[in-house]
């Protein structure tokens, strides 16, 4: 009985360190709100090492590279971040935004 109990004490430790909280990705938030967006961009590039999957991060990414003028490569975050939403509202976001780099570009038809 006590094996028991251990065993499922160490399986519960296990699925707990399993979800990693981002940590990165709060303070990546302070600096481009803070207009660091440098600063922000190096920290989004963390979360998104970190946390491949998670489309904030690619998002929030290609926001900051935007806001530097970077617009062709922002375009690549934004795509990746469509690639990785899960929910309607996240890709909506991506796209809105994919669709304002393709307009700096005059790609207009892309944009559509």
């Amino acid at each position: 009985m006590k094996n028991i109990f251990l065993l499922l004490i160490l399986v519960a430790s296990f699925s707990v360190n399993s979800q990693e909280k981002d940590k990165i990705l709060p303070k990546a938030n302070e600096e481009f709100v803070a207009k660091n967006y440098s600063e922000a961009e190096a920290n989004y590039r963390i979360s998104q090492s970190k946390f491949k999957k998670k489309a904030i991060s690619s998002y929030n990414l290609g926001t900051a590279i935007y806001k530097q003028n970077q617009h062709s490569e922002s375009k690549y975050q934004f795509a990746k971040a469509i690639q990785d939403a899960k929910t309607k509202p996240e890709k909506h976001k991506a796209f809105h935004n994919l669709g304002n780099v393709l307009m700096k570009e005059k790609n207009y038809e892309g944009a559509v």
